[in-house]
């Protein structure tokens, strides 16, 4: 096979040609990495997310089913502060003095030392499951704004995991699109630089 020769007229138009497909390929490789690159981060990203909605669903789930545990003892709380009361109410009632069958007696019969000591003794009781209960209430507060708190990190991670895959999704589209030209530009090279080839022999 002869050597091509340049002085030939086609020899700068499939310069020309050829050069320009260079250019195109070159740009569309650059084209390609950088959609390849976009994907590759977007999808880096999405998983680094993926990973913090986990960790938080779990730490949500934990707190979760750590309420669900002290429920029952919140409601024995609440239980003992309504018996309190009623014992408290009992003994109050048992401390009155009952009507007096004589009308001209109006001065009421005053409780007794002991009697005093048991309604003071059942007065603290009372006082004493009220504060219980309400520790009780004021530690599922806290646990619920943990589980909130939790909940709407891992909503918030699952947002950005999604956003990331949309962008991969988009990079990755953009990446075949950009391999479509590519392989139209190289078509296209090879048939001009063949057929300027074959007609300068």
């Amino acid at each position: 096979m002869a050597p091509f020769d340049w002085d030939t007229p086609i020899a700068k138009p499939m310069a020309v040609v050829i050069a320009a497909a260079l250019v195109v390929l070159g740009v569309g490789s650059s084209c390609a990495y950088h959609y390849r690159a976009k994907a590759s981060q977007a999808e880096n990203a999405a998983n680094v997310a993926k990973g913090e909605a986990d960790a938080a669903k779990a730490q949500a789930q934990a707190k979760d089913a750590e309420i669900a545990a002290k429920d029952s003892g919140l409601e024995q709380a609440r239980a003992d502060v309504a018996r309190k009361i009623a014992e408290l109410a009992r003994l109050r009632a048992s401390l009155r003095p009952s009507a007096p069958e004589d009308p001209v007696i109006d001065e009421p019969i005053q409780p007794g030392v002991v009697d005093l000591i048991h309604l003071v003794a059942k007065q603290d009781e009372v006082i004493h499951v009220q504060a219980n209960f309400i520790k009780g209430l004021e530690v599922k507060i806290s646990d619920l704004t943990i589980s909130r708190d939790a909940w709407k990190q891992s909503s918030d991670a699952r947002e950005r995991e999604s956003a990331g895959l949309r962008i991969a999704l988009e990079a990755q589209k953009s990446l075949t699109k950009s391999a479509l030209w590519k392989g139209r530009f190289q078509g296209l090279a090879v048939g001009i630089a063949t057929g300027y080839a074959v007609r300068g022999r």
